[in-house]
């Protein structure tokens, strides 16, 4: 755990060969360089959290041997490139954040082997193209009920129609604003009084959730106090 001290350097190689190692805190640092292949290594890792650094290239397609990885968390860096196909594989991933990172570009992938997912934030990158109709379709029926969802896509360039499956989630949290997303969201959105922090209920609407066409709010979305 080496957060906030002011490191700077590339990651070094040591920390991969520690391979019972469940948790490697780095954030708040100045670490520069890849995420190494090397990553795959840690067999035993269930936590990794590296944002508000300097890395740098693309995530290592081995994270998909991360086969107990719950959370990954690399936001506010200077990583590039698309997520790698292999971190669908991750079936007890609970939070996946590479959040402004403005090299990261592609499609978005169905995360749809992961049971309980609970935070997905791919605010302020480049990711293209529409969200497929399995997205999240691995959650487990009682998670969707019991546990809140949040899902940040703001400021990307997605494309396309919201999959109204999404409407199986009883609570969620749903950041949008800033793509160039298509039609009216599914009307079964509308009925989610607990969507947004409780702000669908409270407006009334799916204006909680985005703005309506040719209207405009600073946030992207109506709100009440």
């Amino acid at each position: 755990h080496v957060t906030q001290n002011d490191i700077s350097g590339t990651i070094p190689d040591e920390l991969y060969g520690l391979v019972q190692m469940e948790r490697l805190y780095l954030s708040f640092n100045s670490f520069n360089g890849t995420i190494s292949t090397k990553i795959g290594q840690l067999a035993a890792l269930t936590e990794f959290y590296a944002y508000t650094n300097e890395l740098s290239g693309e995530l290592p397609t081995e994270l998909g041997d991360l086969t107990f990885l719950e959370n990954f968390v690399v936001g506010k860096n200077k990583l590039e490139g698309k997520l790698p196909s292999q971190i669908n594989d991750l079936a007890n991933l609970k939070e996946l954040s590479v959040f402004y990172n403005e090299g990261m570009t592609g499609p978005i992938l169905p995360f749809s082997e992961a049971t309980a997912l609970e935070k997905l934030d791919l605010e302020g990158c480049q990711f293209t193209g529409s969200i497929p109709s399995s997205f999240l379709s691995g959650l487990d029926a009682d998670f969707k009920s019991d546990n809140e969802v949040i899902i940040h896509l703001s400021d990307n360039a997605f494309t396309g129609e919201l999959p109204s499956s999404l409407g199986d989630i009883d609570t969620l949290y749903l950041g949008i604003a800033g793509n160039h997303f298509e039609g009216p969201l599914p009307a079964s959105f509308c009925d989610k009084s607990d969507w947004m922090n409780g702000q669908v209920g409270l407006v009334g609407s799916c204006d909680a959730i985005a703005c309506p066409a040719g209207t405009y709010n600073y946030d992207g979305y109506a709100s009440r106090s």
